[in-house]
Order: structure tokens, then C-alpha cells, then sequence
């Protein structure tokens, strides 16, 4: 690497982008030790490098005096989007205790006791464990149950109303102090038919009002439930998961122009790039070097 130009971290502090003073960007990933490694080349001087607030856009400055321009590189997800959906099957097998010895050495030696939710994320673990952790505030709004007899289900930390997990408003010293176990379940805090808080909870905690009653049935389980995108209930699938955590856009009006079973995909590449208005043109190439003639092909003139 040559001399730097510019330095950026993204807001989580995953990436870490370099800029050479002329034609090389590093964008580097700092929790994989540095070793994966993305370099963008582009043969000119830089100005610099910045993100957009959302870590989804890398902007480039390069103040060459014929083309100067401020490139935009947007950040692909669709392998870590499907990779997101496979640690979500595994977090699945986690809550739902499928009968597997690695769900069972999970429990023993990772989670001991605790709710999946509540476990920290402690300096000495391994990689594709902290990365399940990691993942846990992107499923917490998919991942709900649906409440039977509510002896399986944590009332503080599993996600079993709107308002829930009642964690993120008690904390767990609060917890503690009203003499209540972190253990507990939803059962446990029901008393005929009605939440049986501490006494002055409720004006401490105005949220619990916002509870529904409990409807405990004894004689039916609790049930793990993926609440999708568009508020519907429904057993958990891989492709469930992708299509819930997959960074995706609004559809474009010309897309069956473009991309349809018949399509050549030679043919249908260039129609992307012309819709797009990013088709090497004439009146394109015109802004970046001296203008040429319109009337004479540039082939020729090569």
C-alpha cells in the first residue's frame, strides 16, 4: 500500500476503507482480522473517501481536471443476506430445542441456563457464535410465540406481545430487586386471569399497562412463530427467513422490459445499462474526456 489519502470506519466499526493518494481503495473487514479484503481500482488521484449514514453507499472523490467526478459503490448483500438466513435456521434449532448434539451442546456449554435473548457476547467466543449473537436484533421482530399454557415461555426476555421483550424497559436489577426471578415465566406472573406485577410497577413501568391480558390455555403448548414483513404468522423456513432479511428495493416500473424467460442475457445487460442511462454513449464519453465529434464513431476514430 501506498500513501494513504484518506481514512474511514463505518458507524459499526466492521469496515475499515483506505484511500491511496492515486489509483487504489481498500475497504477492509476488521472483524475478520483484516484478511478479507475488497480493492477498488480506478487509475487517477483521489480526493478522498466517505460513507453515507446508513453504511450503504461508499462515495469516491477524484478531482482529475478532464473527468472529476464523485463515484458512488453501493454495498452488495445478497451472500450475507442468505448467509443471515442460515444462522437464523440454527437460532431457530437453539429456541425450539431440536433434537440435535450440537443443540445440546449449545445449551450446556454456551447458553447454561439462560434465556438465548440474554446471553452476552463475551470477548474469548467463537467467531460463528458471536456472529448468532450478533444477529439477535434483526430476528427479535420475527421471531415471536404465540402463548399456550405459557410455561416455556420467558416473560421478560421471548418476544409474546407488541410490547415485549419487557427486558428493554426492566432491566434486570429491577428485576431482582422485586424479589422476582429472571427465570420466570409467563405462567408464573398470571394470577386468574391478570398480570400479578409488583405494586408499584405500573407507575414505574406505565408500559405493562399497555399488556394485553393474559389468554393462557392449559392444555396447549407454547408455540416459536416467524412473524414476517407483512405482519403475517407462519411456520419457519429458510427462504421465509431470506425474503424477511434480504436487503431488498421497491421494484422498478421497467423490470419485465428488461428481464423476462426469453430474454438474451447479453441483450438484456445492455437494455439494463441504457435504462439506467450508464451505456458507454457519445454524449456519455463527451463529459469525461475532450469532447468529440458527434457526426464521426468513436471506433473509427481509434
Amino acid at each position: 500500500m501506498a500513501a494513504v489519502r484518506s481514512v474511514r470506519f463505518s458507524s459499526d466499526g466492521q469496515f475499515l476503507v483506505v484511500a491511496e493518494a492515486a489509483d487504489f481503495v481498500h475497504v477492509c473487514n476488521t472483524k475478520l482480522n483484516y484478511e478479507n479484503r475488497q480493492e477498488i481500482d480506478l487509475f487517477g488521484e483521489m480526493a478522498g473517501v466517505s460513507l453515507s449514514s446508513d453504511d450503504e453507499r461508499l462515495y469516491i472523490g477524484v478531482p482529475n481536471w478532464i473527468y472529476s467526478s464523485l463515484l458512488q459503490y453501493n454495498k452488495r448483500h445478497r451472500v450475507g443476506d442468505m448467509n443471515k438466513a442460515l444462522m437464523a435456521t440454527h437460532i431457530w434449532s437453539l429456541l425450539t430445542n431440536r433434537e440435535s448434539l450440537w443443540v445440546k451442546w449449545i445449551h450446556s456449554y454456551r447458553i447454561r441456563g439462560r434465556n438465548f435473548w440474554d446471553v452476552p457476547i463475551k470477548n474469548n467466543v467463537t467467531w460463528s457464535w458471536r456472529k448468532m449473537l450478533n444477529l439477535r436484533p434483526g430476528l427479535r421482530d420475527h421471531m415471536w410465540v404465540k402463548l399456550g399454557d405459557g410455561t416455556s415461555t420467558s416473560v421478560w426476555f421471548d418476544r409474546w406481545d407488541v410490547v415485549c421483550p419487557i427486558s428493554s424497559f426492566i432491566s434486570p436489577r429491577s428485576i431482582a430487586n422485586a424479589g422476582l426471578s429472571l427465570n420466570a415465566r409467563v405462567a408464573d406472573m398470571c394470577v386468574n386471569g391478570d398480570w400479578s406485577w409488583p405494586g408499584t410497577w405500573i407507575t414505574r413501568f406505565p408500559t405493562l399497562m399497555n399488556l394485553q391480558k393474559p389468554v393462557l390455555e392449559p392444555l396447549k403448548q407454547d408455540k416459536l412463530i416467524w412473524f414476517t414483513s407483512s405482519s403475517r404468522d407462519m411456520d419457519f423456513s429458510t427462504s421465509t427467513a431470506w425474503e424477511d432479511l434480504r436487503y431488498s428495493q421497491q421494484e422498478v416500473q421497467w423490470a419485465n422490459l428488461v428481464w423476462f424467460p426469453q430474454a438474451i442475457p447479453r441483450h438484456a445487460f445492455l437494455m439494463w445499462l441504457l435504462v439506467l442511462k450508464k451505456l458507454k454513449t457519445q454524449d456519455v464519453m463527451s463529459r469525461w474526456w475532450v469532447p468529440i465529434r458527434t457526426n464521426t464513431c468513436f471506433l473509427s476514430v481509434m
